[in-house]
């Protein structure tokens, strides 16, 4: 990153699309942190793939309204909701448009891109390239 890299994204958010993904991501993980219990999440994730098995259907909540509140209030617009993954390791993904990704639950993802880490344990939180 170049020095006009660095000072356009300190003037532009910390959230720039000049800034690496890794920042990026870090910092929205900070953001979880204070927003977010982890439990609550999982359990939240469990619930849902319960009542939507994967090897059944397939959840998809295009407007992020069965969230909970610190999920709702950790990016500045609602997610999109979906499950995946298989019946032994299901997974919930709420990703947000041009910007960041959750995974809770399954397997470690096996194409973690740069920036991707693990926020807590289960919980991958990245961002979009798009």
């Amino acid at each position: 990153m170049t020095a006009l890299g660095l000072l356009m994204g300190l003037i532009l958010g910390s959230y720039s699309p000049l800034l690496p993904v890794g920042f990026r991501t870090w910092k929205f993980a900070r953001r979880l942190d204070s927003r977010v219990d982890p439990a609550l999440l999982r359990q939240w994730s469990t619930q849902l793939v319960k009542a939507h098995p994967v090897e059944e259907e397939v959840y998809y909540d295009l407007r992020g309204t069965n969230l909970l509140l610190g999920v709702k209030s950790a990016w500045y617009w609602r997610p999109c909701v979906y499950t995946r993954g298989e019946s032994n390791a299901p997974a919930v993904v709420i990703l947000w448009a041009h910007g960041p990704i959750l995974i809770i639950g399954g397997e470690k993802p096996q194409d973690l891109r740069e920036g991707w880490r693990e926020w807590k344990p289960g919980i991958y939180v990245g961002w979009t390239t798009g």
